[in-house]
């Protein structure tokens, strides 16, 4: 893009919430919810695979080869793209 457009990467930079959950400003804690069988009590971004590997950024399946990952991967590049 142009110099100085805003995408991803810079729109994650510039973001007042996602600063503020890094720093501890902001809370990520909800009611606890069941996923794969773990236990969570904080809230998940949806995000593609150019974000930071943080339990908070709940990315895509790359390449599901199941239906039950194929299923994920539809709803989810569905949801995140809302």
């Amino acid at each position: 893009g142009e110099p100085g457009s805003l995408n991803d990467l810079n729109v994650l930079d510039r973001s007042t919430t996602i600063n503020a959950i890094m720093s501890g400003g902001f809370d990520v804690r909800c009611k606890p919810y069941t996923v794969n069988g773990k236990t969570r009590d904080w809230i998940t971004f949806l995000v593609d695979g150019i974000y930071p590997s943080l339990a908070i950024f709940l990315r895509t399946i790359g390449h599901p080869t199941e239906a039950k990952g194929k299923k994920f991967s539809k709803r989810h590049e569905y949801i995140r793209k809302d």
